[in-house]
């Protein structure tokens, strides 16, 4: 069960006072369904019911409670969703009427300064109030239950032909008038589910990031925006790269019809020899013998001495004796005889 108190708070963001969010939650509970009285919710709060017959009559005013009874004095609470609804238009009239006075003051306000997002409510809010400024082009990456909370402001834009409307999601959403392409996001089983994120892109000039975490961790930023035209620029380039490379594409196959060939006839060819022409050769070069090496003389022979053919201009005479030499001539047995 929801503390009373936490309901109070967040009535209070929506613009009311603390003791009107008192008394509107205990209008709810007091009626039943059925009429109330102003003294019976006096007494539910512990306020004197004089001082609060000004506070239900602010809460009128504001579309919370109705009264349907003078004497005595009796209230109906409105539902809940109608009356913060009520509080949401009257925001956004009074937005569009700041904006106009502001306008006329020629104040220069500053750019390029991010400015934090501290709660998913602001995030929201921020991210509508900005795609009401869009004029020519929206990139969005985000999950699909905050696409689904930004699903009427999207729908609007989408329905102007002079935008164009971009989404990156993990999931097809169907809606008409949106380019969607779906990406797969790389989680294992041990990996971390992401947290709900939003990040968004306007007119390559605005740019809007942020990630919820679970309720209770709120009480640092959650996100940023700023009206950065350089930031934006690459922000929103890196998310068209990425819908251009997840972008599908079918291409379509024509039939390919197969033709047969009748084959050929073959074409008979006569050959006809032509007789080689002898190739003329040319004759070896002619090979000397090599010249046999002398004979070696026998071991017995002695070698002569060469004579000295040079004169020397000595002559010899040699005298032959006929005695003895015709001695010498006659057989042996004349000289036994």
């Amino acid at each position: 069960m929801t503390d009373q108190s936490i309901v109070v708070q967040t009535l209070r963001e929506l613009g009311i006072t603390r003791t009107e969010a008192e008394v509107y939650v205990a209008t709810l509970r007091e009626s039943g369904g059925g009429p109330v009285s102003g003294y019976r919710v006096a007494q539910s709060v512990g306020k004197d019911p004089a001082n609060l017959s000004k506070t239900l009559a602010s809460l009128e005013k504001l579309g919370a409670v109705r009264t349907i009874q003078d004497k005595p004095r009796l209230y109906v609470p409105l539902p809940p969703a109608e009356f913060t609804d009520k509080l949401l238009a009257d925001m956004k009239g009074n937005q569009i009427k700041v904006l106009d006075q502001l306008s006329e003051l020629e104040i220069s306000t500053p750019r390029g300064i991010p400015m934090a997002l501290h709660n998913q409510e602001q995030s929201l809010l921020k991210a509508t109030q900005l795609m009401g400024l869009c004029r020519r082009e929206l990139l969005i990456f985000s999950d699909k239950a905050v696409l689904e909370s930004l699903g009427s402001s999207l729908e609007a834009l989408a329905a102007s032909s002079d935008v164009n409307v971009n989404i990156l999601c993990l999931e097809k959403l169907g809606w008409p008038g949106l380019n969607e392409i779906v990406i797969p996001l790389p989680v294992g089983f041990s990996d971390p589910q992401p947290m709900p994120w939003l990040q968004m892109i306007i007119d390559r000039q605005t740019w809007l990031t942020a990630s919820f975490p679970s309720a209770g961790t709120d009480k640092l930023p959650c996100g940023w925006w700023s009206e950065d035209p350089s930031l934006a620029l690459i922000m929103g380039a890196s998310l068209s790269a990425a819908m251009e490379t997840n972008v599908e594409v079918s291409i379509e196959i024509p039939e390919v019809h197969t033709v047969v060939a009748e084959p050929e006839p073959e074409i008979q060819m006569e050959t006809t020899m032509i007789p080689e022409e002898p190739v003329a050769v040319e004759p070896a070069p002619a090979v000397e013998p090599e010249p046999e090496p002398a004979p070696t003389p026998p071991a017995q022979a002695k070698a002569l001495p060469e004579e000295d053919d040079e004169d020397d201009g000595i002559q010899f005479i040699i005298r032959h004796d006929e005695e003895n030499t015709s001695a010498a001539d006659e057989p042996e047995e004349d000289q036994k005889d």
